[in-house]
């Protein structure tokens, strides 16, 4: 146990476990309620941080719940306060609404409108993770891409999206409330903020659109704790607020199992995503993931560090920066993280990274742009962020090999070591314990089973379906704490998937003609103790024995979901068909998108849409309306099965159009679908249009280009040629094998022409 962690250990179990109270919040509770019981719960989250005492339990049902949370807390060396959601993934803080109806504006090529008469604080595009700017003006926003203003005194909310499309062509929401999610301060400054564990909560949508001043660093943060002394935040979520999860002043604390993505203001520079403001002591980010922030990724920043430490983190696609230490502080370091941009660090140790700013030729690490071998055929899998060695890899440095990546191929042999794609097994029926087996696209054998716990099962990279097809069922789960992702079934006799084991969770996988999808039969794990408690009690507990999220089920199927009275929790999914079975007892149904018309009783997050897969009776679910789903599940990626995919957006072009032409010159202008495109004019005498024009490089959407020095009463041809750069983004879609190393595709508009003035226009003389 390396001293960081030993310390945070020590200082924990000397913690006093003392006498406390537990209270409860529901949606379906009263503030006027005792809040000391699940059947007599508060009704909102203040009312119940308001009662606690250092040492009591605040439990928080699932649900959304709307308003920010501000307390300042006595809190007790000697006692251990709790603020937690019961279910991970379901307890959603938010600070945003729903966005009006939106109409295009007369006059304007890409303004929509909606009548609006709350406050404005951003508004979000929840399927790509984009918080939008505020504009001076309606005028100005025509130049602009993800961008809003507010008419206060009409009433009147404009907007123009990330890519040019109508509003309903994506998933905005508006955020209206400009304080913190949860933020706790200390009651008593001598004795500061201590002893707390903040877990599984969602924060969405906080934010302020100027400078917030302090706390907070003039930013407003999904959760943040001014002071923290042995506390713990684990297994929280934050989502496009000004910026996510934060401590400032940490000792002897921790962040852990984490995800913030999305967030970031221009108000608070030196926040993001998970941000520790110095000074910091014997405190550790680890397990967490971190993605897209106008500002940074993770980081202790400010004042000294001391024996700090961020490890096993993920982190990409941040302004400033993925992962930092600054400054480089006593003794504190960075330990087995992947981060794809830059990593600031004194001392790194097996790092992945594009470079270190801080010690750029540390031996341990993999520097990204040095590195002159196929990741994709060295590294477990670099598409879902895994970049754990195959057991055969030729690149040195990086994440250690623990010898726990093992690979099975359609084409593979079961005699292989399993440990690379040269040596892939064919079955299951070499599964062991604690390791992660990726499946190559294709169709594998039905009627298998795996038996080790445990263990990951996971389509590897996003090129196309792994499908087990036919035979009496799919496969038949004995182990315990199995995990399956991206996985198709259909064609089973009897069933896609036979749960025989507890603790198992099913993520983005499809099931199609099968007269049930799942079939668990919790006998076969649950000893008598859990069946003296009914589902829903173990269910209300906390003792989820089956997660079912991001799964899509056909039409084809005659049922669902067959779980036996097991306690789970079943979260944006698609159900294109039957309900039965889903309305049970120990049935948590959370954010579910349903073709009927009429979701079934107690999904009260449900969405009415009806999917179009593309040919799910022979595994691929593959949804052609795909986006009517991304974004809007409660983790903010889409509903149903998704991959994580860099390709390029369709980049389209608007115009060109002329603006002007005299004898000598023409002014071209045009605009393009997204920022961040190249593009440039071509022209000439010919269609073939040889010369160049204008920056290829422009970052903006609205292009100009003069051309001068041309003929009188001259025919001349043109058109624009814009190149748009990788855009990363979670969707259902599948991407084409050949479609991961294709170049960045030109987009060229229509060739068109025009002529010259005859002859030169008589300069005219004005007086003023």
């Amino acid at each position: 146990m390396s001293t960081v962690s030993r310390t945070i250990a020590i200082c924990l179990l000397c913690t006093g476990a003392i006498l406390a109270d537990n209270y409860y919040v529901s949606l379906s509770g009263s503030d006027d309620s005792a809040g000391t019981s699940r059947e007599q719960p508060f009704r909102s989250i203040s009312r119940g941080l308001a009662a606690m005492q250092a040492g009591d339990t605040l439990n928080i049902a699932p649900g959304e719940y709307y308003g920010d949370n501000a307390f300042n807390f006595p809190a007790s060396p000697d006692k251990t306060t709790t603020i937690r959601g019961e279910i991970p993934g379901t307890v959603l803080i938010r600070g945003d609404q729903a966005p009006p109806q939106f109409s295009p504006v007369a006059g304007l090529q890409f303004v929509w409108a909606g009548d609006w008469d709350l406050p404005v604080e951003s508004v979000n595009e929840c399927n790509n993770l984009e918080i939008y700017v505020q504009s001076a003006s309606v005028e100005a926003l025509e130049n602009k891409r993800a961008a809003w203003f507010h008419d206060q005194d009409n009433k009147k909310l404009y907007v123009v999206t990330s890519d040019a499309e109508a509003p309903d062509r994506h998933f905005l929401r508006v955020s209206v409330n400009r304080n913190f999610g949860l933020l706790l301060r200390p009651a008593d400054s001598a004795v500061g903020l201590c002893n707390i564990i903040i877990e599984n909560l969602t924060f969405i949508g906080f934010n302020c659109n100027e400078n917030g001043g302090i706390p907070g660093r003039n930013g407003r943060w999904g959760l943040y704790l001014s002071g923290g002394e042995k506390c713990i935040i684990r297994n929280c979520q934050a989502y496009l607020n000004g910026s996510g999860i934060g401590y400032s002043r940490s000792n002897n604390s921790v962040i852990e199992d984490c995800v913030a993505m999305g967030n970031g203001s221009h108000f608070c520079g030196s926040g993001g995503n998970i941000i520790c403001f110095g000074p910091a002591k014997n405190s550790v980010i680890r397990n967490c993931l971190t993605y897209k922030s106008s500002q940074n990724g993770i980081r202790f920043y400010g004042g000294l560090a001391e024996n700090c430490l961020i490890e096993n983190c993920i982190s990409w696609d941040q302004v400033k920066g993925d992962i930092w230490i600054k400054p480089a502080g006593i003794n504190s370091r960075t330990r087995n993280n992947v981060c794809l941009g830059g990593l600031h660090s004194k001392l790194p140790e097996t790092d992945v990274c594009r470079y270190n700013g801080y010690n750029p030729n540390d031996p341990t690490m993999l520097v990204l742009t040095k590195n002159k071998l196929d990741l994709r055929e060295n590294l477990a899998d670099i598409d879902n962020m895994d970049y754990r060695p195959q057991g055969d890899s030729k690149i040195s440095g990086g994440l250690p090999d623990q010898k726990n990546v093992f690979f099975i191929s359609p084409e593979g042999k079961d005699e292989n070591d399993g440990r690379s794609l040269r040596s892939p097994w064919r079955t299951l029926q070499n599964l062991k314990d604690n390791t992660t087996v990726y499946l190559l696209p294709g169709e594998y054998p039905p009627d298998q089973e795996v038996s080790a716990s445990k263990v990951t099962l996971r389509k590897r990279g996003s090129t196309g379906p792994v499908i087990f097809r036919g035979g009496g069922t799919g496969l038949t789960v004995k182990g315990q704490e199995v995990k399956l992702e991206g996985l198709s079934f259909c064609g089973n006799a009897q069933a896609g998937l036979r749960l025989l084991g507890r603790n198992c969770e099913v993520s983005r996988c499809g099931f199609a003609a099968a007269p049930v999808a799942i079939l668990a039969e919790p006998a076969s794990w649950q000893n008598a103790q859990d069946q003296a408690q009914s589902p829903g009690d173990r269910l209300r507990a906390g003792l989820v024995e089956i997660t079912l999220n991001h799964n899509a089920f056909a039409a084809s199927l005659q049922q669902p979901l067959s779980l036996g009275g097991a306690a789970a929790v079943v979260r944006d999914n698609i159900f294109a068909g039957a309900l039965s079975g889903l309305a049970q007892s120990g049935v948590l149904l959370f954010n579910n998108a349903y073709a009927a018309a009429e979701p079934p009783a107690g999904d009260d997050k449900a969405f009415s849409i009806r999917p179009e897969f593309r040919n799910p009776d022979q595994g691929d679910f593959t949804l052609v309306n795909h986006w009517q789903f991304d974004g809007r599940a409660s983790d903010l990626r889409p509903i149903g099965p998704y991959n994580r995919l860099t390709s390029q957006r369709p980049t389209k072009i608007f115009g060109p159009n002329i603006h002007s032409v005299t004898s000598s010159t023409v002014n071209v202008e045009w605009w393009t679908s997204s920022d961040g495109v190249s593009s440039e004019l071509a022209w000439g005498e010919d269609e073939k249009c040889r010369q160049k024009a204008g920056d290829a490089y422009s970052a903006g959407c609205y292009h100009n280009v003069s051309l001068t020095g041309l003929e009188p009463g001259k025919k001349y041809f043109f058109r624009v040629d814009s190149r748009q750069p990788a855009f990363e983004f979670h969707t259902n879609l599948d991407l084409a094998a050949e479609d991961l190393l294709k170049p960045r595709e030109r987009v060229s508009s229509e060739v068109l022409t025009v002529t010259t003035a005859g002859s030169q226009t008589e300069a005219q003389q004005y007086f003023v």
